[in-house]
């Protein structure tokens, strides 16, 4: 069973040029807003406070960030984004063949077709 993908048109190629801006805004935003407010932290740090008081979670922050951030340059530089469609059809193409094999979803369909059968007047 070969797969078709859609022909691409215009009106997607827009909105995923539109999709694709608005993301990249939103996300310079937010990342400036972060680089703001480190800044903020790293000038207050020689109050003895706000340095014992924000240590442990900026720690714990930035090692799960970091640990994320590795992650994801793994899965980009291992290939993992090259093809993201594929997942879904590989999932659709084993369900199909689960479903061939097993005897109850066997005798479920030809019921059905029996009971289509019975419904035909021909």
């Amino acid at each position: 069973m070969e797969q078709r993908l859609p022909v691409e048109t215009a009106r997607s190629r827009r909105l995923r040029t539109s999709l694709t801006i608005f993301f990249a805004v939103v996300s310079a935003g937010a990342g400036l807003g972060f680089l703001v407010k480190l800044a903020e932290f790293l000038l207050s740090l020689d109050d003895p406070d706000i340095l014992g008081f924000a240590v442990a979670p900026l720690a714990n922050y930035f090692c799960v960030a970091g640990g994320f951030l590795a992650l994801l340059i793994w899965a980009f530089l291992s290939g993992h984004f090259s093809n993201i469609e594929q997942p879904k059809h590989d999932l659709l193409r084993d369900q199909e063949l689960l479903d061939e094999a097993d005897p109850w979803v066997q005798r479920l369909e030809a019921r059905r077709q029996a009971l289509q059968d019975q419904g035909d007047p021909a």
